[in-house]
């Protein structure tokens, strides 16, 4: 009859040894003292520097605080009443007229009288250049600017 289980080789993917403590315990003495002797030079280190800046005697700069600073928190106690303040604002800037600088000529005007005038104006496009002078260059080239007007063509 056939044997139901086949012999296990060394191959099975386990060690067949126990692992050697020696060279562990070397490894981590080692390991630990490298650690100790890195730490205490880097400690002497630092008092030698330190020493460097005390024996100087340069003085330390003094700079001034400008930095911006945020104000204290503050709950908004009614916000719907702020929010309503926005809006009432926002409503009448889009919907009245006002001088943004008078000595500019410079005027607010409501956002449906702006849409009536841009709708009677038309909006600016460009003009038409003359494709028979070949010869002359074109704006882009000749660094010229693009020339707008008002009104359909």
């Amino acid at each position: 009859m056939a044997e139901p289980h086949a012999k296990h080789g060394a191959s099975e993917g386990f060690e067949q040894t126990d692992a050697k403590p020696k060279p562990l315990l070397i490894f981590t003495a080692v390991l630990t003292v490298i650690c100790l002797v890195s730490f205490l030079l880097m400690a002497l280190m630092f008092q030698w520097m330190r020493g460097l800046e005390e024996a100087a005697d340069v003085p330390t700069g003094y700079v001034r605080d400008d930095r911006w600073k945020a104000p204290d928190v503050q709950l908004e106690v009614h916000p719907s009443r702020l929010r309503e303040q926005l809006e009432k604002k926002e409503r009448e800037e889009l919907t009245t007229y006002a001088w943004i600088d008078q000595s500019a000529g410079k005027v607010r005007i409501p956002v449906e009288r702006a849409i009536e005038l841009l709708a009677a104006k038309g909006l600016p496009h460009r003009t038409d250049l003359d494709p028979a002078q070949e010869g002359s260059p074109s704006l882009t080239e000749s660094g010229g600017t693009q020339k707008f007007h008002y009104g359909s063509s």
